[in-house]
């Protein structure tokens, strides 16, 4: 993950989303969506807070009971700028 991460903070990100493990697309897609619309609706969380409410969501049954596992959101983490 460090050299993934490295890489793409050399290129200039500040911020990766990445995962721990290959993880199913649409679950994937869910939660990214998730992330992203709680950043932008909340400008007052971090975007390490959008990711964990996002993850909040799916553990709830929002996206469907299959997507509470912790298999579909648990490998989700923040790395560098997490504001």
């Amino acid at each position: 993950m460090s050299a993934l991460s490295r890489g793409f903070f050399a290129a200039g990100a500040r911020t990766v989303l990445a995962t721990h493990w290959a993880v199913e697309s649409e679950s994937a897609k869910q939660l990214v969506v998730a992330t992203f619309k709680a950043f932008e609706q909340q400008p007052t969380l971090s975007k390490g807070q959008a990711l964990a409410a996002a993850q909040r969501e799916m553990m709830r049954g929002q996206y469907g009971a299959l997507y509470q596992h912790p298999y579909f959101w648990a490998p989700y983490f923040v790395t560098g700028d997490a504001r």
